[in-house]
């Protein structure tokens, strides 16, 4: 299970050990933005059909910083979407608290971000960016539901506390 360190390395010791419970979600960041165009920078015409902006291409990125300290344990996504006129951009936490503190590792916090942390916030993430696409583009960009696992960390650059 754990190291000899004591450290709860993957989200299943967490989870089965000290058990932390969602104790908060936090927005540090909601962002819209439209870029506008000059006249002289005229394009051809876009269709005024709703639908066809969901036929353009939407960037996404994700990022995740971890911290655990005492009983409790913080993962906060950066997750920004966008499309050639608009950019919405999110930093959003969710604040675990368990009732005994303990140690995990950073692998662990990373596991448990891409098995519990995830799963938490976006449902979070998908209303504020529906949202703020509705009330700046006109038209509400619903992302898609996900299964677990859909969305990872484990492979990347994560920092963490």
């Amino acid at each position: 299970m754990s190291d000899v360190h004591g450290e709860l390395n993957s989200a299943e010791e967490i989870v089965r050990g000290p058990a932390p419970v969602l104790r908060d979600v936090r927005f540090y960041k909601l962002s819209a933005e439209l870029t506008e165009t000059a006249p002289s920078d005229a394009r051809p015409e876009k269709s005024e059909d709703p639908d066809d902006s969901e036929t353009e291409e939407i960037s996404v990125t994700v990022g995740l910083r971890t911290r655990q300290e005492g009983s409790a344990l913080g993962i906060r996504i950066e997750f920004t979407a966008s499309q050639e006129n608009w950019r919405v951009s999110l930093d959003v936490a969710a604040e675990f608290e368990a009732e005994e503190p303990f140690l995990s590792t950073a692998a662990g916090r990373t596991d448990f971000a891409d098995k519990v942390g995830v799963m938490t916030l976006y449902p979070y993430i998908r209303e504020a960016v529906g949202n703020l696409t509705q009330r700046t583009v006109g038209t509400s960009f619903i992302l898609p539901t996900i299964q677990q696992g859909q969305i990872t960390f484990a492979d990347h650059e994560v920092e963490s506390t």
